[in-house]
């Protein structure tokens, strides 16, 4: 049977940061929270992505404009979300789990948007275990070792962001819960791509199923960045992104 929908606040001492000292920043990420899609696959209509939802409506969420700016700007400061406008309206996106975890949806779950995604028994759910259909035939649902080794000699041959993260993806099921953007910026931000191939590849085995990957985005770009040492990912943790000159929002 399946539950309701629900998002989790984290219990840290930067929350209560956030509710103290920068309560609008805190008031748009909760409302980015409730909005943002689960389902790993893209919204066929909308066409968002996990992690993201459309905003804008700062008088609905109780802000002026310049508060509702204000936050935004303080989100992207503190690494907590990332903005980017469209012809759609404003697409807000999660970050990371820092603050709020949105309870990822397996992707044959109902999501938060009452609209069918059109998945296939064959589609990854995204839970890291090989599944079987009707027929007994085992599914790739993010830890086929048959898989991993073709698509990661595909990425070899040819070094595009789109053969990194089907790699990363068909290697460690961390990676099919992580949204398309956070990947692609990690690629992004290395900028040598001589060194794409030999990061994931280490990546992966360095974190070989069933060892867990808390914090999937930032270990792959410390890995691209040459620093596979800080395996957590715990080289800009929001605690530091938050020690800064604290002064209370208008």
């Amino acid at each position: 049977m399946a539950t309701k929908p629900y998002i989790q606040l984290m219990r840290n001492q930067d929350v209560e940061l956030l509710l103290t000292h920068h309560i609008n920043a805190f008031r748009l990420l909760t409302f980015i929270a409730l909005r943002a899609r689960r389902s790993v696959s893209q919204h066929r209509i909308t066409k968002l992505k996990q992690n993201q939802a459309f905003i804008g409506d700062f008088k609905k969420m109780g802000m002026s404009e310049q508060n509702y700016r204000t936050a935004k700007q303080k989100l992207e400061e503190f690494s907590l979300a990332t903005f980017k406008a469209t012809n759609r309206g404003t697409i807000a996106t999660l970050y990371d789990s820092a603050v709020y975890n949105i309870n990822p949806a397996e992707d044959n779950e109902p999501d938060n948007i009452p609209i069918t995604d059109g998945l296939t028994d064959n589609q990854r759910t995204g839970n890291g275990r090989v599944t079987t259909n009707k027929n007994g035939k085992k599914e790739n649902n993010g830890e086929n070792v048959e898989e991993y080794p073709r698509l990661l000699s595909v990425f070899e041959k040819d070094l595009t962001i789109a053969n990194g993260i089907a790699a990363l993806r068909a290697g460690h099921p961390a990676f099919i819960k992580t949204a398309d953007i956070h990947l692609e910026n990690a690629f992004k931000d290395q900028v040598d791509r001589s060194k794409w191939y030999e990061a994931v590849k280490g990546l992966i085995k360095a974190y070989a199923p069933p060892a867990e990957l808390p914090r999937p985005n930032h270990t792959l770009s410390n890995w691209l960045a040459g620093k596979p040492s800080e395996k957590n990912g715990a080289a800009d943790p929001v605690g530091k992104r938050l020690n800064v000159a604290w002064k209370d929002e208008d």
